[in-house]
């Protein structure tokens, strides 16, 4: 009885085997990327422009301070009749949103690329200053707090800790 209880218990396994879930494609490749749901589709942006969706609403209400604070730097709807005919666009007709491009609470907007690269610049030069500060306060700790147990302190950061270290070489005359 055991014998038969055993050859009916391995074919049981063999058949779980062949039949098993490891070996089935549950998901199938595939070659596009993958994007957020979140992400929203945008048309072309027009020559010289540059364009993006502003929030004037988040979960139903109205956020006003944002959408102005946008408007202050530069940022002007888009215009539905500005897009080609190929690419759809959702439009409202209708209030205070009438003939702009809304979706879930965000218009589409646009300002001249020029304001874009200035503001763009603009933060780059202030984070160079700020790194710059960071820096020289580093390399200044480092020349007055000298101790052999523990050496400089490093920010490990790619090529720039190459031109720190080299730096800091060249300040102890070594």
């Amino acid at each position: 009885m055991s014998k038969t209880m055993n050859r009916t218990r391995s074919s049981v396994h063999e058949n779980r085997e062949a039949e098993s879930r490891v070996n089935e494609v549950v998901h199938e490749e595939e070659d596009e990327p993958w994007i957020r749901g979140a992400s929203l589709a945008m048309p072309p942006a027009r020559p010289g422009m540059d364009q993006r969706w502003i929030a004037f609403a988040i979960n139903g209400r109205e956020t006003p301070s944002n959408y102005m604070r946008k408007l202050r730097e530069g940022w002007k709807t888009r215009a539905a009749d500005s897009i080609p005919q190929d690419f759809p666009v959702p439009t409202v007709d209708h209030g205070k949103w009438a003939g702009c491009i809304v979706v879930e609470g965000s218009v589409l907007c646009e300002r001249p690329l020029s304001i874009s690269q200035r503001r763009d610049r603009h933060f780059k030069n202030e984070t160079a200053r700020r790194t710059a500060a960071i820096d020289s306060e580093l390399n200044s700790f480092n020349r007055e707090n000298r101790n052999p147990a523990f050496g400089p302190i490093r920010k490990a950061i790619g090529e720039r800790q190459v031109l720190r270290e080299v730096n800091i070489m060249s300040d102890d005359g070594n």
